[in-house]
């Protein structure tokens, strides 16, 4: 299970703590191997985005709404806000402000030029961050194992979701095992494959309300095909080509009961 103080590193990260909180932080960093290693998965994440993630300026129009729009915050959320310097105007947002309700807004503006025309969904945006955690060493997996039977059971006791678990040796996808991550804020069950030299994890997580979309896309250098089945969603990510992960989808699609297929 997570430790509770990885909720903070993204705070951590932004400069978001105060000085005694930010300290006491990488203290704990230093003596937890967990932190340590969302931390590391956290800067990768970043610097993937840097290098390869299209940018755009927002337009003045956009800037000038969303600054008209702070600054007819309620006055009980305004009044927790640190007062800007005596030589900045109040109105002049861009110019500068240090809050908290400011930086979130920044970043949540942040993502979205970052990312673009066809903004991913945060569940995809989570499936990503969690393959990157599990490349790290020792994090790949919590069952190791091609033997159904033993993964299999794994996930009856350990997952909210029981996934299809098959062994596709013949077909070229080798079962490596299983282990438990979350995407949208639910517990998903990740069936590991290996293709090859690559490495495919297939998120299954329950998803009644039918929002993960059916598509394919590719995202920071990796290839993401999201499908469903009954009240499941299912997300297969690797570096593979894409008709590689149609073909394990296409596969896992056969392994399951008749009324159960897309």
């Amino acid at each position: 299970m997570a430790c509770a103080e990885s909720a903070r590193l993204a705070l951590l990260e932004d400069g978001e703590l105060a000085p005694p909180e930010a300290a006491a932080l990488e203290r704990h960093v230093a003596t937890c191997a967990d932190c340590r290693l969302e931390r590391e998965a956290t800067r990768a994440l970043r610097a993937a985005l840097r290098r390869s993630a299209e940018r755009h300026r927002a337009p003045a129009a956009l800037r000038a709404r969303i600054g008209a729009a702070l600054e007819a915050e309620p006055a009980p959320f305004a009044a927790t806000r640190r007062p800007p310097p005596a030589t900045a105007p109040r109105g002049r947002f861009w110019a500068g402000a240090g809050s908290g309700a400011l930086a979130a807004t920044l970043a949540a503006l942040a993502v979205a030029l970052v990312v673009g025309r066809g903004a991913t969904p945060a569940v995809e945006h989570d499936v990503v961050a969690a393959h990157l955690r599990a490349l790290l060493p020792g994090r790949a997996i919590d069952v190791e194992s091609s033997d159904r039977h033993t993964v299999k059971p794994w996930f009856a006791g350990h997952a909210d979701v029981s996934p299809p678990v098959v062994d596709f040796a013949a077909e070229g996808f080798v079962l490596a095992g299983g282990r438990i991550d979350y995407v949208g804020g639910e517990r998903a069950s990740v069936v590991v494959y290996r293709h090859g030299a690559h490495l495919i994890d297939v998120f299954v997580w329950r998803d009644p309300a039918a929002r993960q979309p059916t598509r394919a896309r590719s995202e920071n250098g990796f290839r993401l095909l999201s499908w469903r089945a009954g009240d499941l969603a299912f997300c297969a990510i690797s570096d593979t080509a894409e008709a590689e992960l149609v073909a394990l989808k296409d596969l896992l699609r056969q392994s399951l009961p008749g009324d159960a297929r897309e």
